[in-house]
């Protein structure tokens, strides 16, 4: 049974009286495909407009004696075959039709009132008439006068009652006595099918409320009551009379809502999306979203006109969302809850809460697998795993979790059309976990061109974490299989392969050129982007030179400064991190080493933590880079004042701010633990500033507080500042004896 199809009015096409004809072989093979109701109905529908268009375009050059038979055929597909089809077979369906399709089926009546109006009467020709009248007075055309009530002599049941249907319909206006006894007499037929009995039963009370008769909707309503245990169909129809008698009421469609409702509470799980689907299209029909609260809809309304509401009161429709789901028993979803489920999903995602929107369209899509949202709200879920698993915020137990879940998705829908792009999306988030193996395991699976790069990306970062040639020379083989044929222009995924595999076999130099074309395109996955300033930093120092943020580089830190951040810091840490134990002197090279690299662009620097901020002001100062050092340094002492800040923030403004310098080392001596770093490094810091312009008396200073805290501690604090210390104490000593020698 088609959508809003009685399903009766094929039967009736074939029962229809007609004079022998001997249709073309093509237009019979079409009418059986049309009444073959085993076929599915796009199928059907398809063959309908085949011949449509085929007795269309035979009419005009037809012989005489051919042409009146192909009109009749021609006028029966347009007001009685394409209707059932369509789902516009009945009084009540007319009237909630969209424009578009309203204008169609009122096309389709005009052009076959046409065609009557050319071939000689006859009993066929008369019930097309009295069909057509009818669907003019539903289609509010006119009061359809033109047409008389058909003759019912030699027509069996069911074509029999449908035309008396028709007839009805023409008098109910003028006549609604007699229409409405016509009706009975439909109704108490014996042996006529339910569909068409019930459309007996409702067209009298449409009648009346087509009158103005408020009553009418009484009587709707006690036949609704009467039919839940009817075909879904012929509920639809029942609801379709109540919206259509609440529209010539003026009234709101409130009972109509009400059996649908109803139906969807009720209907059997394998129905529910088919009939889910039919109703929310009648009430797409029938309500303005303009006129729905939220806070007051009932949840067919506001399934029906979610996403307009949803544009001028989110919050509102969130809220009532809540409450529906909290408990779907008593809200009476049935049907709508796995749609209204999946709405709930796709307010969080536009509201940015990618993550729960990805948990609660994962939950619904294996909860209600056999649910046509299913498979919408598994494809949404997987994306945004995806993204979210690349996400540099993301923790390893996450994308782990991400993993999972895909996994999971892939062996569950295994018919799932996405299901290939699924396992790409798996293997990027395995690769991004360092799990090697796994990736070139999802990749493997998937025949698609990315999947392939993904296999040759896996097997490359495999060659470049192998130990022994022979491991890396095979795993470069299996990445050469992998690759794809290069396509004209090269993508960026392309691109970094191409830079790693010279990574892989000595050429740095070439590795850093491709790494850097790779990185300056911003389609480049986020994990991609990671290798890339890794491996590109790395072949910078093979290659001898200096590493740096190259333009390709620089232009991906714009766009995702966490991941060049991240490599910087690596950078820093591997180079430099460990200065504090090495001299001086030492420390100066690494930080000199760095000097291209340093400091970072300003997005990037902007997410570092004040521990690696610290970090890059430790290597600039290294580098006597005090006046950069300092642009960093000033705003971590107003973020915190703890001694070890105190003392790089010192170390950078000394030459240009001696006296706040001098301070602080007095502050860190004062505030520091004694004998700690901190505290020794103060002591260093106030007597270089004290003797910065030498004298006898700071001469004398000097001395003294470097015997005191030798007694302290013989070894001064350490290599560094026994050093530091022994030195000012030395050119202390040299300046009494210049003193002593004026």
């Amino acid at each position: 049974m088609t959508r809003r199809s009685l399903a009766i009015l094929l039967l009736a096409v074939a029962a229809l009286p007609s004079p022998a004809r001997a249709a073309p072989p093509d237009l019979r093979e079409l009418d059986a495909i049309v009444l073959d109701a085993s076929r599915s109905p796009p199928e059907r529908r398809a063959a309908l407009e085949r011949a449509i268009a085929e007795r269309r375009a035979r009419l005009p050059s037809a012989k005489p004696s051919e042409r009146d038979a192909l009109a009749l055929d021609l006028a029966e597909s347009l007001i009685l075959v394409r209707p059932s089809l369509d789902g516009t077979d009945h009084f009540a369906a007319v009237g909630l039709l969209e424009a578009r399709d309203f204008a169609r089926v009122q096309q389709s009546v005009l052009e076959a009132e046409k065609l009557l109006d050319g071939v000689p009467d006859s009993p066929r020709m008369r019930v097309l008439r009295a069909i057509a009248g009818a669907r003019r007075i539903d289609l509010a055309l006119g009061d359809g006068v033109a047409a008389s009530p058909a003759p019912l002599t030699g027509l069996s049941s069911p074509t029999r009652e449908i035309v008396m249907i028709a007839n009805a319909r023409l008098l109910l206006a003028s006549q609604p006595a007699a229409a409405q006894a016509t009706l009975d007499e439909v109704v108490t037929t014996a042996g006529v099918p339910s569909a068409v009995a019930l459309t007996a039963r409702l067209l009298g009370p449409l009648g009346a409320a087509e009158r103005g008769d408020a009553a009418s909707l009484s009587a709707l309503q006690a036949i609704a009551a009467g039919t839940s245990r009817n075909a879904i169909a012929e509920r639809l129809l029942v609801g379709d009379a109540l919206a259509r008698a609440a529209r010539h009421l003026h009234r709101a469609p409130d009972e109509a809502v009400a059996a649908w409702s109803e139906l969807l509470r009720s209907v059997a799980r394998e129905d529910a999306a088919s009939a889910r689907a039919a109703v929310i299209e009648r009430v797409q029909t029938i309500v303005d979203p303009a006129s729905v609260d939220a806070s007051t809809a009932a949840p067919l309304v506001l399934a029906a006109v979610i996403r307009d509401v949803a544009k001028r009161d989110l919050a509102g429709v969130v809220a009532a969302l809540d409450r529906m789901l909290r408990d779907e028993e008593i809200a009476g979803l049935g049907a709508l809850a796995p749609l209204l489920a999946f709405e709930r999903a796709r307010l969080l995602a536009l509201a940015g809460d990618y993550r729960e929107a990805a948990q609660k369209f994962r939950t619904l899509a294996f909860e209600r697998s056999d649910d046509p949202v299913a498979s919408e709200a598994i494809d949404l879920a997987m994306e945004l795993l995806f993204e979210l698993s690349l996400s540099p915020s993301t923790t390893e137990a996450q994308k782990a979790d991400a993993a999972t879940a895909m996994t999971e998705a892939i062996a569950k829908f295994y018919d799932h059309p996405k299901r290939d792009r699924w396992r790409v999306h798996l293997g990027n988030v395995e690769l991004d976990r360092g799990r090697l193996a796994a990736a070139r395991t999802a990749f493997a699976a998937s025949p698609s061109e990315s999947a392939r790069e993904g296999l040759a990306l896996a097997w490359l970062l495999t060659a470049l974490g192998a130990r022994g040639e022979a491991e890396v020379a095979a795993s470069l083989r299996e990445s050469d299989a992998a690759m794809p044929a290069p396509a004209a222009t090269p993508s960026a995924r392309r691109l970094l392969l191409e830079g790693l595999r010279a990574r892989a076999t000595g050429d740095n130099g070439t590795a850093a050129a491709r790494i850097d074309a790779a990185l300056a395109d911003p389609s480049l996955l986020t994990g991609d982007v990671r290798v890339g300033f890794r491996e590109l930093l790395s072949s910078q120092r093979r290659a001898s030179a200096p590493p740096a943020l190259t333009p390709g580089a620089a232009a991906a830190a714009e766009r995702m400064p966490t991941l060049a951040r991240d490599a910087i810091v690596a950078e820093l840490e591997t180079s430099f991190a460990r200065s504090a134990e090495i001299s001086e002197a030492t420390a100066a090279v690494e930080a000199t080493s760095l000097r291209t690299l340093l400091p970072p662009p300003p997005r990037v620097l902007a997410t570092m933590t004040p521990a690696q901020r610290a970090l890059v002001a430790t290597a600039l100062l290294a580098d006597r880079r005090r006046t950069e050092a300092a642009a960093i340094t000033g705003p971590l002492l107003a973020e915190s004042q703890d001694p070890a800040t105190m003392l790089l923030h010192a170390r950078a403004v000394e030459e240009s701010q001696p006296r706040e310098a001098f301070d602080l080392y007095r502050a860190i001596v004062q505030r520091a633990e004694p004998q700690s770093s901190a505290w020794w490094n103060g002591q260093v810091g106030e007597l270089r500033l004290r003797f910065a312009t030498p004298s006898a008396e700071t001469a004398e200073l000097v001395i003294a507080r470097v015997n005191r805290l030798r007694q302290t501690d013989p070894d001064l604090g350490g290599e560094r500042t026994r050093a530091a210390l022994e030195g000012l104490a030395e050119s202390a000593h040299a300046e009494l004896r210049k003193a002593t020698a004026r």
